[in-house]
């Protein structure tokens, strides 16, 4: 080797003694990490050394080990790859929903630092084939077209009947409503079921109060209140008659049925409800009419 190759060599390269400093390790790892972590060495007038584009091609791959004066390790593994939990942030789940994504091998994966990582590539084109799961960028974007339409679920609350009778709607022969897919659900958008209900008068929608009601835990969903006693009822209907409104929990107790049962009487139109949000309210005079109470709180189970 000439003296200008030396020279050279020596310019474009570092010793093993410089990368302990630049890494603040120890003699001992740094031998660990060139025998176990494929970082290229060659001989030098008899040292080992490293030459510059090995050393960065090793440090820009890996997040293990950082300089102690420099630019933060791994740049290349973050801009083809994804960490497990970079992706959980990414499609707001769990480390266990990557996880088993990972089980499916809808991924191409790979270990980096005996950590799991996801190429980019394989992410991509397995969300562009899948709708279950979307971004924060792509819930930004459908969070307009949400509120501009409905579900089927969400038409059957807003018109109190049965989830099967909205599909039936739907499938008339003369039915005008504008289907949308969000995230692969099928939606009917707010102006054509405005324009529908305008044009019929068969189904009515539940009225809803313009004043936000100060509202307590709801009980379990299928939670019975047939076996109150007698002083726990009472307590109830004094706890109803203070409000200017009242809950599907306050019927419960008053009837002694299930949450089911009241829901299915809303459903039939036996009650009449209004709707705050995502639940069903009852006026003091249908809650009266219903249980037969007086003004006095007293109330008479009709099942």
């Amino acid at each position: 080797m000439d003296i200008h190759t030396l020279i050279r060599s020596e310019k474009d390269s570092i010793s093993i003694p410089e990368l302990r400093k630049m890494l603040g390790i120890g003699k001992t790892e740094s031998y660990w990490l060139i025998q176990n972590r494929g970082i290229k060495t060659f001989q030098l007038r008899g040292c080992m050394r490293v030459r510059n584009k090995d050393f960065w091609d090793w440090y820009d791959n890996q997040t293990k080990h950082r300089l102690l004066q420099g630019p933060p390790p791994g740049r290349a593994l973050q801009e083809t790859s994804y960490s497990v939990r970079e992706l959980t942030q990414l499609l707001a789940v769990s480390r266990d929903t990557i996880y088993a994504l990972m089980k499916k091998d809808v991924f191409d994966t790979f270990q980096a630092d005996n950590h799991t990582r996801i190429t980019k590539n394989s992410f991509e084109r397995w969300y562009k084939q899948q709708v279950r799961f979307r971004t924060a960028a792509d819930r930004e974007k459908e969070a307009d077209a949400l509120k501009a339409s409905y579900s089927m679920p969400e038409m059957a609350h807003l018109l109190g009947i049965q989830r099967d009778t909205v599909y039936r709607i739907l499938a008339k022969k003369d039915s005008t409503f504008e289907m949308v897919v969000i995230a692969g659900q099928k939606r009917v958008t707010a102006s054509s079921f405005e324009a529908w209900y305008q044009s019929q008068s068969h189904y009515q929608k539940v009225v809803a109060v313009q004043e936000p009601v100060p509202l307590e835990e709801e009980p379990a969903a299928d939670e019975p209140t047939a076996g109150l006693s007698d002083a726990e009822n009472e307590t109830a209907a004094e706890h109803v008659q203070a409000k200017s409104v009242y809950r599907v929990c306050d019927l419960q107790r008053a009837l002694g049925i299930s949450r089911k049962a009241v829901y299915r009487k809303i459903q039939a139109r036996e009650i009449k409800t209004m709707l705050v949000g995502k639940e069903y309210l009852i006026s003091p005079a249908e809650f009266e009419r219903i249980t037969g109470g007086d003004k006095d709180g007293n109330h008479h189970s009709q099942e």
